[in-house]
């Protein structure tokens, strides 16, 4: 397929987004926010004045203490609950059509490939203008359950957009805002080799 050709490519179907991650995710999706863009230096402008480089150090700093303070305050029954990385809060390892439907912050779209139905989640909770996605697939089994196959995370993509090539079986993601990286593929991933071994058999 030759740069720019879209023929072959199949766009995919967003499913229901929530609103603010419920539970322990809105906190955490509160608190990261506040520390990260309003409250770390008193100074709602510092944005501005600091380099793409230092700001995505301190929006790190900002999670990292998130996730320590809010583990601190767990109890011994919830122990197992605020053990989960802030990835796996949004993207657990296995997703029912209920949950995906939820969003829980969020966006899932479907994509169909040679019988078997993906799902694509992607997430941004920093905002502010800082470019970052986390992307998960999801791949289904023989039960109805989606499995998440991959997980990648860009500091880079600030607005993505999924599509298969139905002749190859690529699933591929472009940026599509307007800068540097449009039309630039952010990730790409072989459907007949990534996945469950349902989604696998037979392609």
């Amino acid at each position: 397929m030759t740069k720019g050709d879209s023929s072959q490519l199949v766009k995919g179907t967003v499913a229901s987004k929530s609103t603010p991650p419920n539970y322990a995710a809105e906190v955490r999706y509160n608190f990261y926010r506040s520390l990260a863009f309003e409250g770390l230096f008193g100074d709602k402008n510092w944005k501005i004045h600091m380099s793409k480089t230092t700001r995505r150090q301190i929006i790190q700093a900002g999670i990292a203490c998130g996730a320590a303070l809010t583990a601190g305050a767990s109890t011994a029954a919830d122990e197992k609950e605020h053990s989960l990385s802030i990835e796996d809060l949004f993207f657990p390892t296995r997703l029912t059509k209920e949950k995906i439907a939820a969003g829980n912050g969020v966006t899932f779209t479907k994509h169909e490939y040679a019988g078997s139905t993906f799902w694509v989640g992607i997430c941004d909770f920093l905002g502010g203008g800082v470019p970052h996605a986390w992307i998960a697939i999801y791949a289904p089994d023989k039960e109805g359950v989606f499995h998440r196959c991959l997980l990648a995370e860009s500091w880079t993509a600030g607005n993505i957009e999924g599509r298969i090539d139905a002749k190859a079986g690529i699933l591929e993601f472009r940026e599509v805002a307007n800068s540097t990286l449009k039309g630039q593929i952010v990730l790409a991933c072989n459907l007949k080799t990534i996945g469950t071994q349902l989604s696998i058999e037979g392609k």
